[in-house]
């Protein structure tokens, strides 16, 4: 299962635009962003938020951070290569030998909403 990037983002020229917060290479973290299909005919998100790339199942969360271009790597080591179509666009990622095709770049304000802060409860 995936888990595990960490990245910054910066602005330049009026775009958002994200580079990787470590030693690695420097990613644009949005070109990652949608829905996958994923195992079992479910849905599986990528979501750019506070500074790191994040794959979401349901309601968990899991971490991934950069290791080459267009390779990041979950909390268990795995490496989960992203590949790109002809024009250059993200279209599918690996994970342990099996291809997971890219839906769409939109992520719901619902998943989204799985990042922001929550008021603490008294």
């Amino acid at each position: 299962m995936i888990a595990g990037v960490l990245v910054v983002l910066s602005a330049a020229g009026g775009t958002r635009q994200t580079a990787a917060q470590q030693t690695g290479p420097a990613v644009h973290l949005a070109d990652y962003e949608g829905q996958y299909q994923y195992q079992d005919n479910t849905a599986l998100f990528i979501v750019a938020a506070k500074g790191r790339l994040s794959a979401v199942l349901g309601d968990g969360k899991y971490p991934l951070r950069a290791s080459s271009t267009d390779t990041f790597v979950n909390a268990t080591g795995d490496a989960i290569p992203f590949s790109r179509d002809a024009s250059g666009r993200v279209a599918a990622f690996g994970e342990r030998g099996e291809t997971f095709r890219r839906l769409s770049p939109d992520v719901p304000a619902t998943v989204r909403a799985l990042f922001e802060a929550r008021p603490e409860k008294d």
